[in-house]
């Protein structure tokens, strides 16, 4: 299969900066939560022990379709729909063309051959070809990525730095489920937050919950230990 029918079927491809450069500028939305607010009454963790970790797919081997290595996986890239669009990969060395992005849809990625590895539809040479080629990603406006919001600072109502975005919980299809925060001070943490009530600050800069830590620690701890193994062990 030749470049031109890579795109055609929808895999598009993207010679990018490496991991660490400035995430994609969002919208400008207000970090402000309401001092009336409280924690969704409708919220417990099941739907987010049936899902998957976004860590757990970022650096995951991934592998062609004659089981050749073709990367690693750098990021997630994220619509403004909140559900996952395509993988960020970086080119394996074994490639022969020095470090080099380039992003395939979610759709085609597969659990590989062991744990915690993504298989793809294509061989080497085409994706040595995307790796190549210089044509923008896809993501639209309002998309982002996941890797620059790890990390990053969390407010609560009436609190501000509570804690910082230790991992976003995807469901199966690939739609976020939740952010988990990592407390600063309180040792009973985690938490995992509804993703639907979250406000993403402009650049990904912060996380603002519409909860107190009261509240977020009346959900109790969030046990990564009753996720299933492997990020795509249930697709």
């Amino acid at each position: 299969m030749n470049p031109a029918r890579l795109f055609a079927a929808g895999i598009t491809a993207a010679v990018l900066l490496l991991p660490g450069t400035a995430p994609r500028a969002l919208p400008a939305q207000p970090i402000h939560v309401a001092a009336d607010t409280a924690a969704p009454d409708d919220w417990d963790y099941r739907a987010a022990y049936s899902g998957w970790r976004a860590s757990g797919l970022i650096d995951a081997v991934v592998f062609g379709a004659n089981g050749e290595e073709l990367g690693e996986v750098k990021d997630l890239l994220v619509g403004p729909d909140g559900r996952l669009r395509a993988l960020s990969i970086e080119a394996s060395g074994m490639l022969d063309i020095g470090p080099a992005l380039f992003t395939v849809p979610w759709r085609d990625a597969t659990p590989g051959p062991e744990p915690d590895t993504v298989s793809l539809p294509i061989t080497a040479e085409e994706a040595t070809a995307l790796a190549r080629a210089d044509t923008p990603d896809s993501i639209g406006p309002g998309g982002w990525r996941v890797l620059p919001l790890l990390g990053r600072p969390v407010h609560l109502t009436g609190t501000r730095n509570y804690g910082t975005v230790d991992d976003v919980i995807f469901d199966t299809p690939g739609a976020i489920v939740a952010a988990v925060v990592m407390p600063r001070t309180d040792p009973n943490g985690p938490y995992a937050f509804p993703w639907r009530d979250v406000t993403l600050a402009p650049a990904q800069s912060a996380l603002a919950l519409p909860a107190t830590p009261a509240q977020l620690r009346a959900l109790g701890p969030f046990d990564y230990d009753r996720m299933p193994d492997g990020a795509l062990a249930r697709r």
